[in-house]
């Protein structure tokens, strides 16, 4: 591309990369051919993001906050139609709400049935994401204005909430084609084990979540030590990866909390993986001590990060049908991604 990539990288600082590269200038559009949404349009909307991902409600919040909308989050079903009341309440109801398809207890057909059916908040436009493909009969019936399959690109989002706000509902959007290609060859999530993914780096928890949900398992995310124990008090893991270091409570003293909670109940043992960044036997030492069945070092390739899952998954001895078709379906050259270390700084060219 003639152009050069650069790195500066110091001990204990974190490291920068960047590139150049020259590009021509796209020809203009005539403002009857160019399809783009002019910016500013959502600026001063209220929305309700319904999401029980904290990584995605994060990301939908920065993404709608730079469009100049005035938004809050609800991690449930029941909280949002709480928080749809009292801005009704206020005077001062939700223009337009976001919400992901694969909420715990309501699913989002069922939660825009419950809101259509109270008079109070009866009028705020429903926007839905999901990975699965959605019947628009079905979400079109359920009050749905719009919906979206995951991953969503930012244009696309941005579009499709102007459409809504404009009162022009659309129908199913798809994801991008690299998205569906990838899916295709995945198997239906959640069919290889649960895990809990708990880590507190935003980079990190994003290439873990895609890769481990594109392999076939279903994922939950907690944030630190103490969102992990919450986590874990609600639902059963086969798998636990659980980063050491980490803000509120590391992964030392959360491993420990489980393992008493096991021996005080007739549950099973979850396996729990560290995953860190030290690699010295004392460390691999200290995480066994502390109740941890094994030790991941980053960074690492997909091909080791599947070994310890197969190794340590309950059920793996189990399903060979589905080893053998992963393995049937697999590319020729094994997928390899590292995580990042702690403390890099990613730039990112705008």
């Amino acid at each position: 591309m003639g152009g050069s990539i650069h790195v500066e990288s110091a001990l204990g600082a974190g490291s920068t990369f960047w590139f150049t590269s020259s590009f021509e200038k796209q020809e203009s559009q005539s403002h009857e051919d160019s399809r783009t949404v002019p910016m500013g349009m959502l600026t001063g909307a209220r929305a309700l993001i319904v999401e029980s991902t904290a990584i995605n409600r994060g990301i939908l919040h920065a993404q709608m906050s730079n469009w100049g909308m005035s938004n809050r989050v609800a991690a449930t079903p029941a909280q949002a139609i709480d928080l749809l009341a009292q801005a009704a309440a206020r005077g001062a109801p939700f223009d337009i709400a976001v919400i992901d398809v694969a909420q715990s207890g309501m699913d989002a057909l069922e939660l825009a049935r419950t809101i259509r059916s109270c008079a109070a908040i009866a009028k705020v436009r429903l926007v839905m994401l999901s990975r699965r493909q959605v019947d628009m009969r079905n979400a079109r019936d359920a009050g749905i204005d719009a919906c979206l399959a995951k991953p969503v690109r930012q244009s696309v989002l941005y579009e499709c909430l102007v459409n809504v706000m404009a009162g022009q509902p659309q129908e199913a959007v798809a994801a991008q084609a690299v998205y569906e290609s990838a899916n295709s060859h995945s198997l239906a999530a959640g069919i290889r084990g649960n895990i809990l993914l708990v880590e507190d780096n935003l980079i990190n928890q994003q290439v873990a979540l895609g890769v481990l949900e594109l392999e076939g398992y279903s994922v939950t995310v907690a944030n630190n030590g103490r969102e992990a124990l919450d986590a874990h008090a609600q639902d059963a893991f086969d798998i636990i990866l659980m980063d050491c270091h980490m803000p509120e409570m590391d992964g030392f003293e959360a491993t420990r909390e489980i393992r008493g909670r096991e021996l005080s109940s007739i549950g099973n043992r979850v396996p729990i993986i560290a995953v860190t960044a030290n690699a010295m036997a004392q460390d691999r030492e200290e995480c066994l001590k502390a109740g941890m069945d094994d030790h991941l070092s980053k960074p690492f390739s997909m091909l080791t990060l599947q070994n310890m899952l197969d190794r340590w998954m309950p059920q793996a001895a189990s399903t060979q049908s589905v080893a053998a078709e992963l393995a049937a379906r697999a590319p020729a050259k094994p997928l390899r991604f590292s995580i990042p270390r702690r403390n890099m700084a990613v730039c990112r060219p705008r």
